[in-house]
């Protein structure tokens, strides 16, 4: 008799809150701070990545997932920006993407885009579900 086993159709990485981040407000450059490698099993069957990504950025809240996407604030159509008593978009990017996975080991970062000297900052929260095709 044989057995089937039961496997998940997608892998989740709970990140949760960003912290101890810190970005040089006179470098205009994408800053993003390393959040992990995650290792993410029969990587080629991935077929999508759910994506949770909030928070306040000063410039451009950013996400890269590997090498094989980018996610900033603009992902979000409802983001506004709040020029009182800080200069901050606030951001909720909550979409899947299609991905194509090239290696079992993914890096995730997370931060600010800097374009205008003097101030970075970013406070933010991440989690991702990594989606399995059939």
């Amino acid at each position: 008799m044989q057995q089937s086993i039961a496997t998940k159709a997608y892998i989740p990485i709970n990140i949760g809150q960003v912290l101890n981040y810190s970005c040089n407000g006179d470098w205009l450059a994408d800053q993003s701070m390393l959040l992990g490698t995650y290792f993410i099993p029969s990587y080629t069957k991935v077929k999508s990545v759910t994506v949770q990504f909030s928070g306040v950025a000063d410039d451009v809240g950013v996400l890269h997932i590997g090498d094989v996407l980018t996610i900033t604030q603009a992902d979000d159509p409802n983001a506004y920006y709040v020029a009182k008593p800080e200069y901050l978009t606030h951001f909720n990017v909550n979409k899947t993407f299609p991905i194509s996975l090239n290696t079992e080991n993914v890096k995730v970062s997370a931060g600010t885009i800097n374009t205008s000297v003097h101030v970075c900052r970013f406070s933010g929260s991440v989690n991702l579900r990594f989606n399995y095709s059939n």
